[in-house]
């Protein structure tokens, strides 16, 4: 079973904190959402989207069936979209209310993921030294730079999918191999817009507590500005 640390923190600017996660180490499950839609509103969504996911996935024991973990995740992610946008219609129907949603489920040497948005999810690997991007953010920016046509004053903020929009919307999914020592870390943008993979890799010294290296992390995050709302979840592979 995979240790799991998880925390979040209002930042230096904000007044409520619109991030919301859950943690579930039985099932080996690590959801983190940025919710997005002003005061109050994106705390709904993000608080919505994640017990949305963690419900779908539980309630029948989805998880059991192994042929397809990302497909199932991305299911999840895609039920979560439909209950967002039920509430958002039924109760706040001129609102902007949204949220970012990435979900990880950390199996025996394999490692599944799913997401929509741009809260990301990373393979940290403290003897090689080494920060790697596992999901592709879900942003205009990203996107123009796939197809390379992105100028570097382009804003890299404004998402190109999200849940609470569009029914249809659908979320990406994959699946990695790790090894004895690896560690995944899923974050929101309050931690990655500004904190770079060199910082990170530094911050790697005190990974053997991740209460600690958590902590560091968030602090890390508040000392470039904390200019957003924090959350970082860490899973060590033993």
């Amino acid at each position: 079973m995979s240790k799991i640390v998880a925390k979040s923190d209002v930042g230096l600017l904000r007044n409520n904190n619109e991030d919301y996660f859950f943690v579930d180490e039985q099932y080996g499950l690590i959801i983190v959402a940025d919710g997005a839609g002003g005061h109050e509103h994106g705390e709904i969504a993000s608080r919505l989207a994640v017990e949305s996911c963690y419900q779908y996935l539980t309630r029948e024991d989805y998880l059991e069936d192994t042929t397809d973990i990302p497909q199932t995740l991305m299911d999840s992610v895609t039920f979560a979209n439909q209950q967002v946008i039920e509430h958002k219609n039924k109760h706040l129907p001129d609102s902007n209310m949204g949220t970012t949603l990435s979900i990880v489920h950390l199996g025996e040497w394999q490692v599944s993921f799913a997401w929509m948005g741009d809260s990301r999810v990373y393979l940290l690997d403290p003897k090689g030294k080494a920060v790697s991007q596992i999901s592709s953010d879900h942003t205009l920016y990203q996107e123009m730079l796939d197809r390379g046509e992105v100028v570097q004053s382009y804003k890299k903020s404004i998402l190109s999918r999200m849940l609470g929009n569009n029914p249809y919307t659908r979320p990406d999914g994959d699946s990695i191999t790790v090894s004895p020592g690896h560690h995944i870390l899923v974050c929101s943008d309050g931690y990655s817009d500004l904190v770079s993979d060199a910082k990170t890799i530094d911050a790697m010294a005190g990974i053997n507590d991740l209460e600690v290296f958590t902590e560091t992390l968030i602090e890390m995050a508040k000392g470039q500005g904390g200019r957003d709302n924090i959350t970082v979840a860490v899973a060590r592979i033993d």
